[in-house]
């Protein structure tokens, strides 16, 4: 009778809801995902940034506006030279690589990378970012000083990283238009697949357009040509290899003017849907269908992430502004890795189902 009610507890237990630790499966190429692209649950931009001209809304531009819907933009008018901002994270991270992308013909053409753990610096270095395009650079291939001596490093662990130029050097004035900066872990190096990075750095899944035809266009390329225009109600579809608990998306609109809020080009009532049975049936991530004017986190409703390994962005039509068009999405998900004493509990309770069905 002890024995059976023993068994019969450990199945009781077993048949409880999983607990998951807060450990996670790890991106299989984790050099490649940008560590300053991070939002939390809520949606919340995780990285600490200043900068010598403003607060960290303007530096956030180049987040929360890549590509080409400006960034962070210094006018041309700025006549006070240095322009400086000053990334930091919330632990130590050890990085291999940085990048930096500028609008043609506005961007420096001296730029200085400088790195600190703590007040502790650790030296700096400055290249000549391509006009236009990215530019990514290996720690170990720049020249770094560090107090008027040359250090050689292939990575770095630092909490802080600091971007710096003065823009009167643009070849186009004195203008500065960030459209996107980067770090990168070094080598050897794990990320967990938490829920605050965007999962298409783990895998490219295929997508679907609701025309059919744009389907090699799909927004998870992350840029401006992935859309078409038009008014009328549509989806965008992805199916992943894998399932995650999605938390949320980062989604910014195009931008055709001069006001992010008055943007032309939008989604109106956005709703995102996961799967998890290859789309017999839809679970939405948010219930409440909003319009995208400006870059948007749609978040889990309460928190709660959706488990599935399909994921469909609708919107309806209607309104003559509505080209259904955006310059980027990001897709936030995890994938948790049970306790090692729910792993023993579950294989606890097998043996206990076995037992029984054996005893009958």
């Amino acid at each position: 009778m002890r024995c059976a009610f023993l068994l019969a507890t450990v199945v009781a237990v077993v048949a409880a809801p999983v607990v998951f630790a807060a450990d996670f499966a790890t991106f299989s190429n984790p050099t490649q995902v940008n560590l300053l692209q991070r939002w939390d649950y809520s949606g919340t931009w995780m990285i600490g940034a200043e900068s010598n001209l403003a607060g960290k809304s303007d530096i956030q531009k180049a987040f929360d506006f890549p590509g080409d819907e400006r960034g962070w933009r210094v006018d041309g008018g700025y006549t006070k030279g240095e322009v400086r901002g000053t990334f930091t994270f919330d632990k130590p991270v050890t990085i291999g690589e940085v990048s930096v992308v500028f609008r043609w013909n506005h961007g420096p053409n001296n730029l200085t990378f400088s790195f600190a753990n703590g007040d502790v610096a650790l030296g700096s270095f400055t290249v000549t970012p391509p006009n236009g395009t990215q530019g990514r650079y290996f720690l170990g291939d720049q020249t770094i000083t560090l107090g008027g001596q040359t250090i050689a490093v292939s990575s770095l662990t630092i909490t802080s990283m600091t971007i710096s130029s003065n823009p009167s050097t643009s070849p186009n004035g004195e203008i500065w238009e960030l459209w996107s900066v980067g770090a990168y872990l070094a080598a050897g190096q794990q990320l967990g697949i938490d829920g605050t990075y965007n999962v298409f750095n783990q895998e490219s899944p295929t997508g679907t357009w609701a025309g059919g035809s744009e389907a090699a266009k799909v927004w998870a390329t992350l840029d401006h040509s992935g859309a078409g225009s038009g008014n009328t109600a549509g989806y965008a579809e992805w199916h992943f290899g894998q399932a995650y608990e999605f938390y949320g998306a980062s989604i910014t609109p195009c931008f055709e003017g001069w006001n992010y809020v008055e943007a032309e080009c939008y989604l109106h009532d956005v709703q995102i849907l996961v799967s998890n049975d290859k789309g017999l049936s839809w679970t939405p991530l948010n219930k409440d269908p909003v319009a995208l004017w400006t870059r948007g986190y749609l978040q889990a409703d309460g928190g709660t992430p959706v488990l599935g390994d399909w994921v469909r962005l609708e919107w309806k039509g209607g309104g003559i502004e509505n080209f259904r068009d955006i310059s980027s999405f990001q897709l936030f998900g995890a994938v948790p890795v049970p306790e090692p004493a729910t792993m023993s509990l579950l294989a606890l309770g097998g043996l206990a189902m076995l037992h029984r069905r054996r005893a009958a």
